[in-house]
């Protein structure tokens, strides 16, 4: 056990003092989604490489964090694993790096809903990200569209 000497409740006020610059400043240099074909085509072509995966822009999942739930919350955080948390929906290309991260959705919420819900969704949606059009795989002549892989959550 780690012991302070301060209160926890100041604990918690330095943490979220000195993590919100943190992330506000490194968030760009460690995830950021392609905005242009260019971009998408590079993250393509790196899953094919590594992966044989062809035309795929990224792998998408929700992964449930638990928490200690706050007072009076009722059922919102717990989830289907029987444990209070929140949600964590990540896009990451074929390195693992994170090219998105939405972090903060009630637990009770399915990884389909945190995504309908998600900026990441309504960029698809409208295609203000870019998205590459279709483009023939290696040694074929049919075009093909491009890809984010992810499990039947999101269908």
């Amino acid at each position: 056990m780690t012991v302070f000497l301060i209160g926890k409740t100041t604990i918690c006020h330095v943490i979220h003092e000195t993590c919100g610059p943190l992330f506000e400043d490194l968030k760009y240099d460690f995830s950021k989604v392609p905005i242009t074909h260019e971009e998408w085509s590079k993250v393509a072509d790196r899953f094919d490489q590594r992966w044989h995966f062809p035309n795929c822009c990224g792998a998408l999942d929700g992964k449930h964090i638990a928490i200690q739930a706050p007072a009076n919350c009722g059922s919102e955080y717990f989830n289907y694993k029987k444990y209070n948390g929140i949600v964590l929906m990540a896009l990451v290309d074929a390195d693992y790096n994170f090219l998105f991260v939405e972090v903060g959705a009630y637990g009770r919420e399915s990884d389909g809903g945190v995504f309908a819900r998600c900026p990441l969704s309504n960029a698809f949606a409208d295609n203000t990200i870019n998205f590459p059009p279709p483009r023939p795989l290696t040694h074929e002549s049919d075009e093909m569209p491009f890809v984010i892989v992810a499990d039947d959550a999101f269908l």
